[in-house]
């Protein structure tokens, strides 16, 4: 009898010893594939947390939407449901409206001009202030690359140009209100019937970056691509607030720095995946063709006007060097 309550002892105090050491599992959504830009730098960002931390955290990535859609896994992270979520802050506008600000068009001058804008004082502002509002913590900004007009017919060059045009949009105020601000007639359909809405003639175009237009293989209905670039939407890890409070400090800096490492490897990955998407559409006959911005980024001046509550916030977006 002593033996076996000996060996029981031995068994307890074993399995308390593997439970402790086994690695605590945050689960990170991402709607993308695997492979993707954004889902192989979070799973870079949790090799250096589990190196830092010597094991004691994992991140289990999740990609292809399988924990659900962007908006359903914000939703969960805002419950603690799950840890982590890489976001579009179109999406995450949806929870916390200032974010739909970096959505207006023509806001960014260019990359440089959107990254020292994001990494400078106003994206510090919106995170700061979204972590007040919500019960979200922003790890990183991420790149996803400036979105442009294609079309069936003929390329867009100047504003007037998308007057009269049926456009996809998704179903963003933002972008849908800049089409019509431009004349155009913009159409909500699922990315998915994108295709054939082009190649039937229901849309005369769509906008979205280099990757997705390639992709989705929209390149081969609408062979005409306008690089307006007049939407340049950054992406966001965020964890869950709930989570990121039972962090100690030296945790805490451990996934902030790892953050900031995962940001520059998905903008090197993405800057290498949008090389290889326009090479291969323009293999596939695609003309593309680079418009003069300037006339648009007067032309949608008077748009800002609709969003003069941030006015203050843009202007300081604005005025970034």
């Amino acid at each position: 009898m002593r033996k076996w309550c000996l060996a029981m002892l031995v068994v307890v105090l074993l399995v308390s010893v593997s439970w402790a050491q086994a690695p605590v599992v945050f689960k990170s959504a991402d709607n993308q594939p695997d492979g993707y830009p954004t889902v192989e730098a979070v799973k870079f960002l949790g090799k250096v947390v589990e190196e830092a931390t010597k094991g004691k955290y994992k991140i289990q990535v999740y990609p292809g939407a399988q924990l659900g859609s962007e908006k359903e896994t914000i939703e969960q992270a805002l419950l603690g449901a799950i840890e982590m979520v890489r976001c579009s802050t179109l999406t995450l506008s949806g929870f916390y409206e200032p974010m739909g600000i970096l959505s207006l068009p023509y806001l960014f001058r260019n990359y440089d001009h959107q990254w020292q804008a994001v990494l400078g004082a106003p994206g510090q502002e919106l995170i700061d202030s979204m972590s007040k509002n919500l019960n979200l913590v922003a790890l990183a900004w991420f790149e996803a690359g400036a979105r442009s007009f294609y079309t069936i017919k003929a390329p867009i060059m100047k504003p007037e140009d998308v007057k009269g045009l049926k456009i996809r949009v998704p179903e963003s105020p933002v972008l849908t209100n800049m089409v019509k601000f431009l004349g155009g007639a913009p159409v909500h359909l699922p990315f998915g019937e994108v295709y054939s809405a082009l190649q039937t003639g229901v849309v005369d175009g769509a906008e979205n970056n280099p990757p997705s237009y390639y992709a989705m293989k929209h390149f081969e209905v609408a062979k005409h691509y306008s690089l307006d670039e007049h939407t340049r939407i950054p992406e966001l890890v965020i964890m869950s607030k709930s989570v990121w409070e039972k962090l100690s400090p030296e945790e805490k800096m451990i996934f902030k720095m790892a953050g900031q490492a995962a940001s520059v490897y998905q903008r090197i990955l993405w800057k290498q995946f949008e090389e290889r998407s326009l090479k291969a559409v323009q293999e596939g006959g695609v003309k593309i063709y680079n418009p003069d911005k300037g006339p648009f980024q007067q032309a949608i001046k008077p748009f800002y006007d609709q969003y003069s509550k941030y006015k203050e916030l843009i202007d300081k977006i604005l005025a970034v060097k």
